[in-house]
């Protein structure tokens, strides 16, 4: 069995169970021939065919919090780089000269999980898509295993990190398929309502 874990600088909120799920559900019938992934725009295609990210599709449908679009970009951007340091770390290839005061308290978190944890890592920053519900995401992690958690780095704690467990992981697959089904539908039908030119009076 193999299962994911996403590695948050920030608090648990419920739509991150439905993030781990969709990455669970890709694990499981995902796939990597033919995806093309563009790092700039964070988009990706396979066989020219634009697909949505789980991140993307959880905002679309309303499912990630408002508080999310006025994020102060630095914060974005240290965990874009917490991201980093603990990928390179786990790939060995990390020079810790090069880390950042601000992102070197969250490595020092994350080194205190990877010694106490058990599981081996077979997979770091995994790119999947599904070849049935159009999504893609990327894995921070997968472990051997059949529990699916997020990992939040916390360093100011006497325990510098907490796993949240996704207690119900076909449920949580479940409100991210009709997420994206509910997004799909707005997509198709709800156009010129979005815009402002509904024809309704």
């Amino acid at each position: 069995m193999r299962a994911p874990f996403d590695i948050k600088s920030g608090p648990h909120e419920p739509h991150i169970d439905l993030q781990i799920a969709a990455y669970w559900e890709l694990i499981r019938n995902g796939k990597e021939d033919g995806l093309i992934f563009d790092p700039e725009s964070h988009t990706a295609t396979v066989n020219g065919e634009p697909l949505i990210s789980v991140t993307t599709g959880l905002s679309l449908a309303g499912m990630m919090p408002d508080g999310y679009k006025f994020i102060d970009p630095w914060y974005l951007t240290r965990g874009k780089y917490v991201h980093l340091a603990t990928e390179l770390y786990d790939k060995g290839t990390l020079d810790e000269d090069t880390v950042d005061e601000e992102v070197r308290p969250y490595l020092e978190a994350y080194k205190v999980f990877r010694r106490d944890m058990d599981a081996e890592i077979s997979g770091i920053e995994v790119r999947l898509y599904h070849p049935v519900y159009k999504y893609f995401g990327i894995i921070d992690r997968i472990i051997k295993g059949n529990t699916c958690y997020s990992l939040h780095l916390k360093p100011k704690q006497r325990v510098p990190y907490k796993l949240v467990e996704v207690k119900d992981i076909r449920g949580s697959l479940n409100v991210f398929v009709s997420a994206l089904n509910v997004v799909r539908w707005k997509e198709k039908n709800l156009k010129g309502e979005q815009n402002g030119n509904s024809d309704q009076p």
